[in-house]
């Protein structure tokens, strides 16, 4: 194998995953790794508006020059596992995992590697982790190794000017616990507000830091936590932003200092549903230290609910039938 070209997919945080992936099997595999980034829904900020130039120019490949190299576009990526007949003349190994996700084709890909010794592109197209198992850094799924070896990849991420500035912060200097709070896409998959503050409280147990940064997509949530949280004698401080939402460049530039300050914390909680604040634990290097909450099941039956008879009121005049 001599070049490996993923295409992340995805939120910001699952496109950051999914590239450390491809970086670390690169390095496995002794191979050069070039990234497609194709803005979509989840993820419309283009390439430059995130990473410095440098980055861009060196290890990032364009929409036509991918196009140019397979032969396909990068949103036609076959789905799951297989050996392409290029229209280019030559041939790849793709990797799609959609609903399976990738891990679950890895050992299939270090078979397909080695009884195809010819092949000498491998296209992944990911919004996922995944790493291949086996290695002398037990670097399997999400062991010890590959979140350590995730880590080092986030330490070197050179970010715009922009996000680096509002997220200049070390927990070394400075050291605080971060609190990351998803509720607008993951309301139904949510702890309760008893399970946040326990683990609050066993973490600054646990490292003895009364700082804590708060990074939500809710300001009500971050309003209520910042005043619960102060009141118990922790002081509180989140970055201002004029918008929090993804699909404008303030808000792609806060969400990614959020992620990028959470990494600089000496741990995080966080909503295990949550790439964002999962990857944000990993960055730390205290990821023992961090706590990921689980949903609680009796609050999403009841959002569940709720949403359920909210649409049935609303739906005879959202239909016209009023």
């Amino acid at each position: 194998m001599k070049q490996i070209v993923v295409i992340p997919r995805n939120g910001y945080v699952n496109r950051l995953q999914s590239m450390a992936s491809a970086q670390i099997l690169a390095n496995r595999l002794e191979c050069e790794l070039l990234t497609c980034w194709e803005p979509e829904t989840a993820a419309p900020a283009s390439i430059e508006s995130i990473f410095s130039s440098d980055l861009v120019c060196s290890q990032f490949i364009t929409h036509s020059a991918f196009l140019a190299l397979t032969g396909m576009e990068p949103h036609r990526v076959e789905p799951y596992l297989g050996v392409l007949e290029l229209s280019v003349g030559t041939k790849a190994i793709s990797l799609a995992g959609l609903d399976r996700g990738e891990q679950h084709f890895m050992r299939a890909l270090q078979e397909l590697i080695a009884v195809h010794p010819e092949v000498e592109l491998l296209v992944i197209s990911s919004g996922g982790r995944f790493a291949l198992e086996g290695s002398p850094n037990d670097t399997y799924w999400d062991s010890v190794g590959f979140q350590e070896q995730r880590r080092a990849w986030y330490q070197t991420l050179p970010f715009t000017a922009e996000i680096k500035s509002l997220s200049n912060v070390s927990a070394e200097s400075e050291p605080f616990i971060g609190l990351h709070l998803r509720y607008t896409d993951r309301s139904h998959q949510t702890p309760t507000r008893k399970q946040i503050s326990a683990a609050i409280g066993q973490v600054q147990s646990r490292t003895g830091v009364s700082k804590v940064f708060i990074a939500s997509d809710s300001r009500v949530a971050r309003d209520y936590w910042a005043q619960r949280l102060s009141a118990d004698g922790l002081e509180c401080w989140w970055h201002q932003s004029p918008s929090a939402q993804r699909d404008q460049a303030t808000g792609v530039i806060a969400a990614l200092a959020d992620w990028r300050t959470l990494g600089a914390s000496r741990a995080v909680v966080f909503f295990t549903e949550s790439t964002f604040g999962y990857e944000a634990a990993v960055a730390t290097g205290n990821f023992a230290d961090s706590i990921g909450l689980a949903p609680s099941a009796l609050l999403s039956r009841w959002i569940r609910t709720r949403v359920l008879l909210t649409n049935i009121v609303t739906a005879p005049k959202r239909r016209g039938w009023l």
